[in-house]
Parts: C-alpha cells; sequence; structure tokens
C-alpha cells in the first residue's frame, strides 16, 4: 500500500479519509487480503479476465 515512505503514508491516508474509509481502514488493509480464498480469486478472473478481449501495449524502445 504504499507505506514504507511519509509520502506514501500520507497519500493512503487521504484516500482512506475521501472515499469514506477512515484511518482504521489501513490497519484492517492486511486482514481482508488475507480472507480472500484461492476459489474467490479463480472465480474473479474467471468473470472479468477475457483473454479474447486483451490489448498488448508496448511503450518504449521494441525489437523483434
Amino acid at each position: 500500500m504504499g507505506l514504507a515512505t511519509n509520502a506514501g503514508l500520507a497519500g493512503q491516508i487521504a484516500s482512506a479519509e475521501v472515499f469514506g474509509l477512515g484511518v482504521k481502514h489501513l490497519d484492517e488493509y492486511p486482514n481482508y487480503i488475507r480472507a480472500v480464498t484461492k476459489e474467490q480469486v479463480d472465480a474473479a478472473i474467471g468473470k472479468y479476465f477475457h483473454p479474447t478481449r486483451a490489448t498488448t501495449v508496448i511503450a518504449g524502445d521494441y525489437k523483434s
């Protein structure tokens, strides 16, 4: 979450406040992540990721 620097911490606190989550959200966030199961991740991938509609973008130098 970018909490390793003062600027990162300030940004995350500001975001939590803007979205009405409160500062306590920063303490609870790791628990939310740990609560997600592999089955839930697999279901989300199946629902939202569509390889046939993917776009590849290359920025910078490209040599084939």
